[in-house]
């Protein structure tokens, strides 16, 4: 494919602080790691997290969705794997502002709140902990692709980032793709390997948000030693200021 061939003459990427546009795939790894595993209950349920609700997250104009029964998204289940049944999506961001935390029996014991049918298991040996499903993130207001990109002006436009890790407060993510703009123009000169190096809030600086959600074809997922194979997120394109990019 086109990426394969332009990964293969990339160069380094310039360090620093940077205007992105994440493309849907690229965006995807970033709100599942910056607002997805921060929206799920502590696995034992012994950390009262709920003085993240209320809190802004990201723009204003995103709304988030876990839906395990989300067309298209590889999760699909009826039932977690403590038996509780779905009940469609379960709402994490309106408006910007976190509103619900996903919850199996135990922490939504230790939470007095309803459980929402996210305790999942990697296999029938290990203990089930909160964990997502599908994310689905759903602007409430969007534009053409190539129109943030003439937006981003001078900055990176990053196609794919080969994975991401969450650390407390911090996320970070390796660049497989990305590419210049200069003047709101794809001057394609690409770059790889760079490392986004950012907070979870980072999706508070978000200045545009794409028209069309795509979901992420890659659905791998681990957590405290529990690799997932069915956890998607759906997202549009984001622009976002100043994300730093390491060496």
């Amino acid at each position: 494919s086109w990426l394969i061939d332009a990964a293969d003459r990339a160069g380094p990427p310039p360090t620093g602080p940077h205007r992105v546009l994440f493309a849907p795939a690229a965006a995807a790894v970033v709100v599942h790691e910056a607002i997805g595993h921060f929206a799920e209950a502590a696995p034992d349920g012994r950390v009262d997290l709920s003085h993240r609700l209320g809190g802004r997250i990201c723009s204003e104009a995103l709304d988030l969705d876990d839906d395990p029964e989300a067309l298209g998204g590889p999760a699909h289940y009826r039932f977690d794997d403590e038996g509780t049944p779905s009940a469609g999506a379960t709402p994490i961001v309106r408006a910007g502002r976190m509103v619900g935390l996903l919850h199996g029996c135990t922490s939504a014991a230790h939470a007095r709140a309803e459980p929402t049918a996210n305790a999942r298991a990697a296999t029938v040996w290990d203990a089930a902990m909160p964990r997502m499903s599908n994310l689905v993130v759903r602007p409430r207001e969007g534009r053409p692709f190539e129109e943030l990109v003439e937006r981003l002006g001078d900055g990176l436009l990053v196609h794919s980032l080969a994975y991401g890790y969450g650390f407390g407060l911090r996320i970070e993510a390796l660049i497989r793709l990305a590419e210049e703009v200069r003047g709101g123009r794809r001057t394609g000169r690409f770059f790889s390997g760079g490392l986004i190096a950012e907070s979870r809030g980072l999706l508070l600086r978000t200045e545009g948000i794409g028209d069309r959600v795509e979901l992420y074809p890659n659905a791998l997922c681990g957590k405290e030693g529990q690799l997932l194979f069915d956890v998607g997120t759906l997202s549009p394109a984001l622009l976002v200021a100043d994300v730093t990019i390491a060496g």
